[in-house]
């Protein structure tokens, strides 16, 4: 979830990454839903490759899950429309979820 990094891919094609091996090292894979507000700052300013994944990045995607658990399987970020779901992601705009344990709630405000 999130991005990551494209490993040895022997199973990718030319078509899918570039001509060589070290280009398709370089280009990021993942799902949108669950890309963290700090790789979309590095997307915007065409430093995504140099940036790549972090343990934060990680820690973000995690929240998303734990917010997906939470909520019965929403996800916190779901516009359609790409530049909603970036502005969403940005600015943090997501539906609170109702928790009873306010640990679980402070867990998962910490991961978002």
């Amino acid at each position: 979830f999130g991005l990551s990094e494209c490993q040895s891919c022997n199973a990718c094609s030319e078509n899918d990454h570039g001509p060589t091996p070290a280009a398709r090292l370089l280009l990021p894979k993942g799902t949108l839903y669950y890309l963290a507000p700090e790789q979309i700052e590095a997307a915007m300013e065409d430093q995504l490759v140099q940036a790549g994944p972090s343990p934060s990045a990680d820690c973000w995607a995690m929240g998303v899950c734990l917010y997906a658990l939470l909520s019965g399987g929403s996800l916190p970020f779901t516009d359609d429309y790409v530049p909603g779901l970036v502005q969403s992601i940005r600015t943090l705009a997501y539906a609170p979820v109702s928790v009873e344990d306010e640990r679980v709630q402070l867990l998962l405000s910490g991961l978002l």
